[in-house]
């Protein structure tokens, strides 16, 4: 079974170039626009963190928990792991 469609307009600017990227790549349109929104979606993701972690860092009782954290983090990842 196919995934459901719907159409969804573009300039023609945008749609010149998804057909360019087509003929470029052999892929069809609709898997590059695909591609382009779930890059555009995790970009996203990743600059709401760092706009977070810039927040955080802002303020510093907050960061030094942070950072305490990490530490107490880090010093867990060899436990009970013998050398080989």
């Amino acid at each position: 079974m196919s995934e459901k469609t719907a159409t969804v307009r573009v300039s023609l600017k945008v749609r010149n170039i998804l057909k360019d990227l087509s003929r470029e790549t052999g892929e069809p349109m609709a898997s590059i626009l695909n591609e382009a929104v779930e890059n555009y979606r995790r970009q996203l993701i990743l600059e709401k963190a760092n706009q977070a972690y810039k927040k955080l860092k802002e303020n510093q009782e907050m960061w030094k928990e942070e950072v305490e954290e990490r530490k107490m983090w880090d010093s867990t990842n060899m436990d009970d792991i013998e050398d080989e």
